[in-house]
């Protein structure tokens, strides 16, 4: 007699899964409900630590605990993933020293955080030593290192800005004593057209701790367009009782504005100027002022005049 073996599979096949689904399910159960013992990793935070504090080596971080308990309340504890804080702000009143964080203290601080039907068997490590010194520190300004030229008919509004612009840096007394700035590093962007928003990350001198590793870097392009104003020449520096005459008297000056700020500048905004001559020359040079922030270039025609003093 031949087995068909497809037919076998295809009638039997619902019946196994169905019972290793049940099986599953019965283990589980089982499992969820029997008592035994095990581990449990807790993560362990400071409080209370100055950014000039140092320790002499890195403060333990995790704690490795040996509990007992339902295979439910355990499963549920590990999705709480509780933490340990230890404020150590009375720990640490001196330029050095040391502490020790014992074994009961532990023991009372992870009890806290287990539910009452969950007993504690062990904390490896079972207490802290800590060694720390404070640093010394000061404030330093952050430069900008780098190029952000902007696209064609485009301009940058102002220069990059920093956030933060200061930092707070840490070492010993002679290697801050160094430190004047501390610089990004280099950030090279070609063909600006908007607004850049970019962090960047900072150069720690030798043997200095930086409040932060990085900082943000703001830079505004724009796209500008030019306007023209034609301005009398004002005479600065001139004496009593001389007369100067300008040829020509006046000049135009074009200045160049973001498009968005067309309507805010005017010729009241604009001073075309030369200075009074203090000795013989053949013309005298025009420079061009506005008080106006939105102004980002000017440009006299001519450059220079001649004159004539009467007396």
């Amino acid at each position: 007699m031949q087995i068909n073996w497809r037919q076998l599979l295809q009638k039997d096949l619902p019946v196994f899964v169905s019972f290793v689904l049940v099986a599953t399910l019965l283990w589980w159960v089982r499992a969820m409900n029997t008592s035994r013992d095990t581990f449990i990793r807790v993560p362990v935070t400071y409080a209370g630590v100055g950014e000039d504090v140092q320790f002499s080596t890195t403060p333990v971080d995790m704690l490795t605990v040996q509990i007992h308990d339902t295979g439910r309340r355990i499963r549920m504890l590990k999705k709480e993933n509780p933490h340990v804080e230890l404020n150590l702000t009375n720990k640490l009143k001196h330029d050095i020293g040391s502490f020790n964080i014992p074994s009961d203290v532990l023991h009372h601080r992870v009890e806290d955080l287990l539910p009452g039907t969950t007993s504690l068997i062990s904390i490896h490590p079972d207490h802290l030593d800590l060694d720390y010194y404070r640093q010394h520190h000061k404030t330093v300004p952050v430069v900008f290192r780098g190029q952000i030229p902007p696209d064609g008919q485009y301009q940058i509004r102002q220069e990059p800005q920093l956030q933060p612009s200061r930092i707070t840096i840490y070492g010993k007394e002679e290697d801050l004593a160094k430190v004047k700035q501390v610089e990004t590093e280099p950030l090279n962007i070609d063909h600006l057209r908007d607004s850049l928003y970019q962090t960047v990350a900072l150069v720690a001198p030798e043997q200095v701790r930086l409040e932060v590793e990085q900082v943000e870097v703001r830079c505004f392009g724009e796209q500008f367009t030019e306007k023209r104003f034609t301005l009398p020449i004002e005479i600065l520096g001139q004496p009593e009782g001389s007369r100067l005459r300008l040829f020509p008297s006046s000049a135009d000056v074009i200045v160049r504005i973001g498009v968005n700020d067309f309507a805010s500048v005017d010729a009241d905004d604009i001073h075309i100027y030369c200075h009074y001559p203090s000795h013989p020359t053949d013309q005298l040079p025009l420079t061009a002022k506005s008080h106006n922030a939105q102004v980002t270039h000017l440009r006299v025609s001519p450059s220079s005049v001649e004159y004539l003093i009467e007396k």
